[in-house]
């Protein structure tokens, strides 16, 4: 199935009602293409998780859509080449060198390379991301129950995390952010 096909479409009725149509927003749809760059394997566990979502008849769906988004948190460091990891082996950590620490690489890597961002935002991000990875473990291993509303709006704070790496916006109107950080100014 070609990607443009995917907006409207990715999984088609079974014709018993199991499978429900997912329509992937075109915020979803970019990130996936520039998460395919990136990795493909990264790209297929969001494309699963969404396409989980879309089982109607999968009483596990919440946690199978977990897992692939706990997979991704974690199998990001390493499938993402930038990201200056120790350990080559997901499964193996080097040196002291725990998930959080590769987490806060990736971060990083996409925001904290420029040598001018704070190491508060750089915890900030990291901290964000490892309290997502927190709920999809207690969603996946069925140690916290969820709603398919939660669970959709936890991967689109993830996805929002990540299309804010990898595609950042720029600042258009620069006079309007002075003026908008005057105001926040004491007097």
């Amino acid at each position: 199935m070609e990607d443009a096909e995917l907006e409207s479409a990715e999984f088609a009725d079974s014709g018993e009602g199991s499978i429900a149509a997912v329509s992937f927003s075109s915020r979803t749809l970019e990130l996936i293409g520039r998460l395919g760059g990136e990795s493909q394997h990264l790209a297929n566990m969001l494309k699963g998780a969404w396409a989980t979502l879309g089982l109607s008849d999968n009483p596990d769906m919440p946690a199978q859509a977990a897992h692939s988004m706990r997979e991704l948190i974690e199998k990001a460091p390493y499938l993402i080449a930038r990201v200056p990891i120790q350990s080559q082996n997901p499964r193996t950590l080097v040196d002291g060198e725990t998930r959080r620490d590769q987490i806060r690489s990736l971060v990083t890597v996409y925001v904290g390379n420029d040598g001018q961002t704070s190491e508060q935002i750089l915890e900030a991000q990291t901290d964000d991301i490892w309290t997502l990875r927190g709920y999809f473990v207690d969603v996946a291993h069925h140690r916290r129950e969820t709603t398919i509303g939660e669970i959709k709006q936890k991967i689109t704070e993830l996805e929002n995390i990540l299309f804010n790496f990898i595609s950042p916006q720029p600042i258009e109107d620069l006079d309007e952010l002075d003026a908008l950080m005057a105001q926040g100014e004491p007097a």
